[in-house]
């Protein structure tokens, strides 16, 4: 399985990805085989497509999780699709309004080997006020909707 996260950010949060970065390297700064890096993604420099990758090497296979911030408006049918699975939510009006949103993507993690830094990742972006960070099921988006983890 991979870890799958849409990261939705309101005017009023302060996430950047150099804070998110900062902030894991804290969490993380026991295990050292575990690097955060701020990096450019796509063979882009960092001004142009900003990523922050969690790279694990710690077990045998190196593994990444990256997280990005989209310079795109979030793509129409996934938006109405997680929106539509949080009508019920007091602040779906808030969520409805979020402009800024980030893409978490890992590498598989067939042996769940690594769920400790993904729980870290999500866990260290609970810490920032006005974010909702949704699950995303590739495999059955249909049966396991969209998730609000926070």
């Amino acid at each position: 399985m991979n870890y799958s996260l849409r990261v939705l950010i309101t005017d009023k949060s302060t996430l950047t990805l150099e804070l998110l970065a900062d902030a894991l390297k804290k969490c993380l700064a026991n295990s050292p085989l575990v690097d955060v890096k701020l990096v450019g993604r796509n063979g882009r420099s960092w001004d142009q497509n900003p990523a922050v990758v969690v790279h694990d090497r710690e077990i045998e296979d190196d593994w990444t999780i990256t997280t990005s911030e989209s310079v795109e408006p979030m793509d129409l049918d996934e938006r109405e699709y997680i929106l539509e699975n949080v009508a019920d939510h007091p602040d779906y009006q808030t969520i409805a309004s979020c402009r800024r949103w980030f893409y978490v993507e890992s590498e598989k993690d067939y042996d769940m080997e690594y769920l400790h830094n993904y729980a870290m990742l999500v866990e260290t972006m609970k810490e920032f006020p006005g974010i909702y960070i949704f699950e995303i099921n590739d495999i059955d988006p249909v049966q396991f909707p969209p998730r609000l983890v926070s």
